[in-house]
C-alpha cells in the first residue's frame, strides 16, 4: 500500500522459540540478581545505620562507597541497554523494515515497512537517549547528595569523627546521696549560687 510505506497486511514474523526461552532465561537470571542485590543493599544499609551512630563521618565515607558501587552496578547495564538499542533503531531506520532482516522476535510480530518502520526506529531511538541520560543522571544526582551531607557533618562541631555521639538521658539526672535523683537543669536551678548569680 502505498509504495509498500505502511504495515505489510497480513505479514507476520513468527515467534523464534529459541528466543524465547533465551528471553525466559534472562528474566530469571535478572530477578536473581535483582533480588540478591536489593538483600545485600539492606544488609549494608543495616551496618551504615550501626556506624552511624557512632562516628556520622565514617558513615558518610561508607556511603560514598555504597554509591560508586551501586553508580556502577545500575549505570552500565542501562548504558549497554540503550546502545543496543539505538543499535537496533539504527537497523530497523537503515532497512527500513521493522523487525530488522535476521532479528529473532520472542512472539509473532507484525511487520512494518516504510515510513511505519522509520518512524518506530526514530521512537525507539529516542526513549534510549532518555534511557542513556538518566543512567547517567542518577549517579550524579546520589553523589551531589553524599557531598552534601559530607559539607552537613563537617559543619557540625559534634559530627566529626568520634564526636557524634548525643548525651544519653541517664547523663541528665543528678544522684542524691540520701536516694532519688532529680534533673540537672532542676538542680541547678535549686542550688544557692546559682540564684545568686541570676539576681
Amino acid at each position: 500500500m502505498f509504495g509498500g510505506e505502511q504495515r505489510s497486511i497480513g505479514e507476520i514474523q513468527k515467534a523464534d522459540p529459541d528466543a524465547r526461552r533465551r528471553a525466559l532465561l534472562a528474566v530469571v537470571v535478572l530477578a536473581l540478581v535483582g533480588a540478591a542485590a536489593v538483600w545485600l543493599f539492606q544488609k549494608k544499609m543495616d551496618g551504615l545505620t550501626v556506624i552511624a551512630e557512632r562516628d556520622p563521618a565514617a558513615a558518610v565515607d561508607a556511603l560514598a562507597g555504597m554509591v560508586g558501587w551501586l553508580s556502577a552496578g545500575f549505570c552500565l547495564p542501562l548504558l549497554g541497554f540503550a546502545g543496543y538499542g539505538l543499535h537496533l533503531a539504527y537497523r530497523i531506520s537503515r532497512s527500513r523494515r521493522f523487525p530488522p532482516p535476521g532479528m529473532a522476535v520472542i512472539r509473532d510480530t507484525p511487520i512494518l515497512n516504510g515510513v511505519a518502520a522509520v518512524t518506530r526506529a526514530r521512537l525507539l531511538a529516542a526513549l534510549m537517549v532518555l534511557l542513556a541520560i538518566s543512567a547517567v543522571a542518577l549517579p550524579v544526582a546520589l553523589t551531589r547528595v553524599v557531598e552534601t551531607l559530607a559539607e552537613a557533618v563537617e559543619r557540625n562541631p559534634g559530627g566529626g569523627r568520634g564526636g557524634g555521639r548525643f548525651p544519653s538521658p541517664a547523663s541528665n539526672i543528678v544522684e542524691h546521696k540520701g536516694g532519688g535523683s532529680t534533673p540537672r537543669s532542676l538542680a541547678a536551678n535549686r542550688n544557692p549560687k546559682n540564684r545568686g548569680r541570676g539576681n
